[in-house]
């Protein structure tokens, strides 16, 4: 059996759609360690930072003169902005869209493909098992918020949520495998189609479990959101980038929200008993 092995730079959703990627070539190859020669490397990439992109591109450099027979796959957000200066120039290589990780083997089919299509893609599959000690769940793809600042907009296509019933199915799958807590993630989830509902839904569950949201940006939380997050089965903690306390800046890096607005978000959830964390650029 020939073999594959995935490398993951970035954020949880990544993670996640390495998952995806995994699962679906469980019957036809054998995965191995990343540090052993493969048949097929799959290089899930970041590029919501310049040092992402060159640690991906770096990777994509080593592996083609380590193993120059090996196939390398080189999908994520990086692929929309690799040149061609920056790998050598080879047959093995397949630079392709966000898309392909529904069907990472049909990558080998084509050198690159990035077309605008590769960035609107079905994101109802889900996993069925995991390595580590709390699963991650996508929830959402994709960002309309378009900050000035940040490419990821660009990159991850129209924003979309993944069917209600599938995540509450996720969960319990999950849980009845002796999970714990499970995270909730996406590119931009506070755009989640209804997560309000969807977090009341997944608090009526009669299992043990409690859940975790990732980032959630400011202009997606309320006080009815704070209210749902202190009760029942999630973890009293929300990260919430605020950016700049300047809101100057925060309107030319077309950011929603003012300063004043986050302090209001802080003493609520505060009130509440929720713990934040933030980003500050």
């Amino acid at each position: 059996m020939k073999t594959i092995a995935f490398y993951t730079f970035g954020c949880k959703t990544n993670q996640y759609e390495t998952q995806v990627m995994k699962e679906s070539v469980l019957k036809q190859f054998k995965i191995i360690e990343k540090n052993e020669y493969a048949d097929i490397y799959v290089i899930n990439t970041c590029a919501v930072t310049k040092p992402a992109s060159d640690q991906a591109r770096q990777l994509l450099r080593k592996l083609q003169k380590q193993n120059p027979n090996a196939h390398v796959i080189y999908t994520g957000c990086d692929s929309y902005l690799i040149d061609k200066v920056d790998y050598l120039d080879s047959r093995n290589v397949h630079i392709v869209g966000n898309s392909y990780k529904n069907d990472i083997l049909s990558a080998l089919s084509c050198t690159r493909d990035t077309s605008l299509q590769t960035k609107t893609y079905s994101i109802e599959k889900c996993v069925s098992s995991w390595d580590k000690s709390r699963p991650f769940i996508k929830i959402q793809e994709g960002c309309e918020n378009f900050c000035t600042y940040c490419v990821v907009a660009h990159l991850r296509g129209k924003q979309r949520s993944k069917d209600e019933a599938l995540v509450l199915d996720e969960i319990k799958s999950f849980v009845n495998q002796g999970f714990r807590e499970i995270v909730l993630t996406g590119t931009n989830i506070g755009s989640y189609k209804d997560l309000k509902q969807l977090l009341k839904k997944i608090n009526q569950l009669e299992l043990d479990f409690r859940v975790r949201l990732s980032s959630i940006e400011p202009m997606y939380v309320d006080n009815e959101l704070i209210d749902i997050i202190s009760d029942g089965k999630f973890a009293k903690h929300l990260h919430i980038p605020l950016q700049s306390a300047s809101n100057r800046i925060l309107e030319l890096a077309k950011r929603h929200y003012t300063s004043v607005d986050f302090e209001k978000i802080v003493n609520y959830a505060s009130l509440k008993g929720i713990f934040l964390g933030t980003d500050i650029i």
